[in-house]
């Protein structure tokens, strides 16, 4: 298999995507530069879409493209890059809405299990105990 690299190519633009991620998961940091540039503002209107809010968006942004980098071997070109790389920000994201749920969900000082927004009744609630949550009304 040929070895394709990315850098000092006149026009990196012009590569096929599987050319690019190909040579991406052979650690080409160009190649996945390319990928970035190519997916970067797509990208970032989904995190703006799912997390509304810009300094939220901005941070999922990053860590979207650094788990793409680090998943990048995994991806075995049965869909399209896009859509794989689409999958990958809607779960950052909804992981960054899970975290910031947790954080702000739990009030300090509230030993009663009690969740801002009146989920109390709520069986996957996390702070309340098991044992409390097999005892409340259904």
């Amino acid at each position: 298999m040929e070895t394709v690299s990315v850098a000092n190519q006149p026009w990196p633009e012009a590569l096929s995507e599987k050319t690019l991620i190909r040579a991406a998961q052979r650690q080409d940091h160009d190649a996945f530069e390319q990928l970035v540039r190519r997916y970067d503002r797509s990208v970032l209107r989904v995190a703006l879409h799912l997390l509304r809010s810009e300094e939220d968006a901005r941070d999922a942004y990053q860590e979207i493209f650094l788990r793409t980098y680090r998943s990048l071997n995994s991806f075995r070109f049965q869909c399209s890059f896009h859509t794989w790389l689409y999958r990958v920000a809607t779960n950052v994201c909804l992981d960054f809405l899970r975290r910031k749920n947790i954080r702000t969900t739990v009030l300090p000082g509230d030993f009663e299990g009690r969740a801002r927004g009146g989920a109390h009744g709520c069986q996957d609630d996390p702070v309340i105990p098991a044992a409390r949550r097999a005892a409340l009304p259904r």
